[in-house]
């Protein structure tokens, strides 16, 4: 049966995008100019095609389930000793509602084993050297 990749992410209003992506081209994030700036709820994961119905349902309805919302970004923070990736700390009143959110899109057919527990965030690089 083939299958699709797929991930769920919160993507950055325009102005705050463009402030981030200032932040990762400073940082030499590999993945600026591929990947928008955002905020993971579901990292990619492989849907079966006859599963995809059955994924857009899940999104429908956690998206119907949460109000509009806003949250802060920063400050800046990384996932060390673990893993050297800087990002920037999501808080603020909307953080309820992001959780909330990613609780209602990380179940079947989107749900897969997770290496580490969700940390709402905003990744500015991956794999950091050394801090700057």
């Amino acid at each position: 049966m083939p299958k699709r990749r797929l991930g769920v992410a919160l993507l950055l209003p325009p102005p705050l995008g463009r402030e981030v992506d200032t932040l990762r081209r400073a940082c030499d994030d590999g993945a600026l100019g591929r990947i928008p700036a955002h905020l993971t709820l579901v990292p990619p994961v492989n849907v079966r095609e006859d599963a995809m119905d059955d994924a857009l349902g899940v999104l429908r309805g956690a998206a119907a389930a949460v109000r509009p919302f806003s949250v802060q970004l920063g400050p800046p923070a990384t996932f060390l000793p673990d893993n050297p990736t800087l990002y920037l700390a999501v808080s603020g009143p909307g953080l309820d509602a992001v959780r909330a959110l990613r609780d209602g899109v990380f179940r079947e057919p989107l749900k897969r084993p997770l290496t580490w527990s969700f940390v709402p965030h905003v990744t500015v690089a991956d794999e950091m050297d050394e801090p700057r």
